[in-house]
């Protein structure tokens, strides 16, 4: 048995590094030299590299497997290695991003930065300052991620062609250009088509240039919001409130008026029923256009007028939509027998918002077969209720009527409800019912196994 053991240590400690890897770091030194393992470890978390054997530190399939899993871990690598231009720039072929691990001697060399800005260009916080100041290296890094224009010099940031490069990969990033760039026009044009929001970090002026303003609420509505000088603008507006309904609530009074916009809000794939929300009140009482807003979405209910959310026939809607939405129904639409019972068969939990007169039995159980878990929301007089526990343990909400059964007279009648849900249902002569077949084969099976008589007895009385 004593030599399994090491074995057996073995087999641990593989399946603990396959979820952990730097369980490596109290393994025994000889593991720390078993390669299958230590391959296991930086192929789980590179930085378990750092607990390998000095061997294994020098074996550039370890340190290849550890670095493309994690980029800085190439700082555990063999000095060897780190200083191994050629394996370098292999690894950048393969993607790996680690010049935060090389020496200064490596963030230096231009060759090598480059290769490292072609894998991942925010990369360049760590390329040396003379490097950060050259445009080569910075166009293939801002080229790669435009974000990596934060650590381009500042001369760089006042260059159009690197500024242009970037915005066009990420158009936020016109937030670390120069003043000078964020009133290029051309430079802002680009990063809008990139990203509307990006219009925030362009000039005043700009911001009140309309073919500009247009590009930018094409990709963002809500770029709407940095062009008051366009909330009258139907054109612009319309195109807004398309990309998302909420850029209605910077269009002027007008056009929050105009039933054509505000449609044009509720066709939105993005917040359709926002649209009602920031409608002016006299279309909120719409109920042409209310019925459309809750066909998108039934909680645009909650921005009807009062009159609309008493109203059978738009509130059905909303249900049918979101059953949910009964909440922004008036009260008396909420003990609404027809109403409620649509509801709550699309969704059980809707009887968390209905007031207790509308709980009576047929509502509870409708509601218990769509969610067992919903007993949590029914009265106390109807949780005690033998048919409503059933359907409730039935519907998978057994573990929340537990919780519920206080008094032993109620946890008995629960035990009682469960052995009846779990007994096979039988037919009127006493025999097993087909809608609950009895799969006896593995019973079967081991009484033939085991003979016997009392084996023979069981079969003849299942038989």
């Amino acid at each position: 048995m004593e030599s399994e053991t090491p074995l057996l240590q073995r087999e641990e400690l593989l399946s603990a590094l396959q979820r952990d890897g730097l369980c490596l770091r109290h393994a025994k030194e000889s593991f720390k030299s078993d390669e299958e393992l230590v391959m296991i470890a930086v192929t789980q978390n590179g930085n378990a590299l750092k607990f390998a054997s000095e061997e294994l530190k020098k074996s550039k399939r370890v340190v290849t497997a550890a670095v493309l899993k994690h980029g800085p871990s190439m700082f555990f690598a063999s000095k060897h290695l780190i200083e191994d231009r050629d394996f370098i720039l292999e690894l950048c072929g393969k993607g790996a991003s680690f010049l935060s691990g090389l020496d200064d001697k490596m963030k230096k060399d231009k060759e090598v930065v480059i290769a490292c800005m072609k894998a991942n260009g925010l990369q360049l916080e760590y390329a040396d300052p003379s490097l950060q100041k050259d445009k080569d290296v910075v166009l293939t890094a801002v080229s790669s991620h435009g974000k990596a224009l934060r650590f381009a010099s500042e001369e760089l940031l006042n260059d159009k062609e690197v500024v242009t490069a970037a915005v066009s990969k990420t158009g936020d990033s016109l937030k670390f250009a120069s003043p000078e760039m964020k009133n290029d026009r051309d430079v802002v044009l680009c990063a809008v088509k990139q990203s509307g929001d990006s219009l925030k970090h362009s000039s005043e002026e700009l911001r009140k240039d309309r073919e500009i303003v247009l590009e930018a609420v094409k990709m963002s509505g809500r770029a709407l919001s940095l062009a008051p000088a366009f909330s009258d603008d139907k054109e612009i507006v319309t195109i807004a409130v398309q990309a998302n309904a909420k850029a209605l609530k910077f269009a002027s009074k007008d056009l929050k008026k105009d039933q054509e916009v505000v449609y044009s809000a509720l066709k939105s794939e993005c917040s359709a029923g926002e649209g009602l929300k920031f409608a002016d009140p006299e279309l909120q009482a719409d109920k042409e256009l209310v019925m459309e807003a809750v066909k998108a979405d039934g909680d645009a209910l909650q921005f009807a007028d009062a009159s609309l959310r008493g109203d059978k026939e738009v509130v059905s809607e909303a249900v049918s939509t979101r059953p949910e939405a009964l909440e922004f129904a008036t009260d008396s639409l909420k003990i609404d027998k027809d109403v409620v019972i649509m509801a709550v068969k699309k969704a059980g939990d809707v009887l968390k918002v209905l007031p207790s007169q509308a709980q009576d039995k047929e509502v509870v159980l409708e509601a218990l077969k769509t969610s067992g878990e919903a007993i949590k929301y029914v009265t106390e007089d109807l949780i005690a209720d033998r048919e409503v526990m059933k359907q409730a343990i039935m519907s998978g909400g057994e573990k929340v009527l537990g919780s519920m059964m206080e008094s032993e007279e109620a946890q008995q009648m629960m035990a009682e409800v469960i052995e009846e849900v779990e007994k096979p249902a039988t037919s009127s002569s006493g025999e097993t019912s087909c809608l609950n077949p009895i799969d006896d084969t593995a019973e079967r099976k081991a009484e033939d196994e085991n003979g016997g008589e009392q084996g023979d007895a069981k079969r003849r009385k299942v038989e």
